[in-house]
């Protein structure tokens, strides 16, 4: 396969780009949440071999919109239900998918006379609501847990997940027309033409390119904050470099380039504690601690740890990585390797 799997004579810039124009004309209910918990564990014949135990799995999520993901045979999605669910709009994901405020409600059916606080996913434990969607934890427990319970990698450490949305607040609701959610109106009417009904400030704009907005990601980045890796840019930065950026350096720092952030009090006689740390398939954790190369003995002794000049660490105060000697031979599998060393 060599080093990607990108299409024949495609660069990743045309991929990218060929898979995000999808449109906006499509449906208002987006379920960026299921979709990526679908694709990876409802064992998909289209998927067989993406997981893989000794590689990273990062998830980045590029919307404009939060997640409206819920079972597929909701009457949240039925445009006949505008009495009980209010106008077919994605306004229902809101509703009945966010509460807010304390004690915690759902954001009202009307204008909310201003920011809301403290707002977050609407619980919805095994169906029992009050929320009409899936609870998050169906998602948290999915990226945070080891795979002996029920989580999608043997060590969650190799999860990484991302965003590329907007921020979760500020979180408001006025009344509009749908589509000019800008232009306010006066009084609910889901008959009129055009109708008059809630719809949800963006919690960011493009300053130069206003059309560019997106709308507060309530239940998207409660999953991701709950990762142990994680990142979240905003999709209305004029220009993504840096969060691609961040990206490519939350994915490098796990790959375990060992650089060390701060400086040593002394370089040569740096005091460490290095361990290899290995999932086992049964759920138990095996810990094996390294000693350093330079310590009396230690060249009988496979693996050690050394701390040295690196210019892959070039950005680091000293310029200084922690390298692991394994005589040659491969870290075992499932295993991170751990290390905390004294700082100034």
């Amino acid at each position: 396969m060599g080093a990607n799997n990108l299409p024949l004579h495609q660069n990743l810039v045309q991929t990218f780009t060929c898979m995000a124009s999808v449109g906006d004309s499509g449906c208002g209910f987006e379920h960026p949440l299921e979709s990526v918990y679908a694709a990876l564990h409802n064992n998909l014949p289209e998927n067989a071999g993406f997981l893989r135990e000794s590689a990273l799995l990062t998830v980045v999520f590029v919307t404009n919109e939060d997640d409206c993901s819920g079972p597929p045979d909701s009457y949240l999605y039925d445009k006949s239900r505008v009495a009980q669910y209010g106008f077919l709009s994605s306004y229902r994901c809101n509703r009945f998918g966010q509460v807010c405020g304390k004690p915690a409600m759902p954001p009202p059916y009307g204008d909310s006379g201003g920011p809301l606080s403290g707002c977050a996913a609407a619980p919805n434990p095994g169906g029992a609501g009050p929320g009409k969607l899936y609870d998050i934890s169906r998602y948290i427990n999915f990226f945070t847990r080891p795979f002996t319970q029920g989580g999608v990698k043997l060590n969650p450490s190799d999860v990484l997940l991302v965003g590329l949305d907007a921020p979760a607040e500020p979180v408001r609701v006025i009344l509009s027309n749908p589509g000019s959610s800008a232009k306010e109106c006066g009084q609910v009417n889901d008959a009129s033409s055009p109708p008059c009904v809630p719809v949800v400030q963006p919690s960011c704009q493009n300053n130069a390119q206003p059309e560019f907005f997106g709308d507060p990601a309530v239940r998207i980045n409660a999953v991701i904050n709950a990762a142990a890796n994680h990142r979240i840019s905003s999709i209305c930065d004029q220009d993504f470099t840096p969060a691609l950026d961040g990206l490519a350096q939350l994915i490098v720092s796990n790959l375990g380039t060992g650089c060390i952030p701060a400086a040593l009090p002394d370089p040569n006689n740096p005091v460490c504690t290095v361990e290899d740390v290995t999932h086992s398939a049964d759920g138990h954790t095996i810990v094996l601690e390294i000693v350093r190369c330079t310590a009396p003995n230690s060249s009988k002794y496979y693996p050690c740890w050394r701390v040295e000049k690196s210019d892959q660490c070039a950005g680091s105060p000293q310029g200084l990585g922690l390298t692991i000697d394994r005589n040659s031979q491969p870290g075992p599998d499932n295993t991170e390797t751990a290390a905390s060393c004294v700082i100034q």
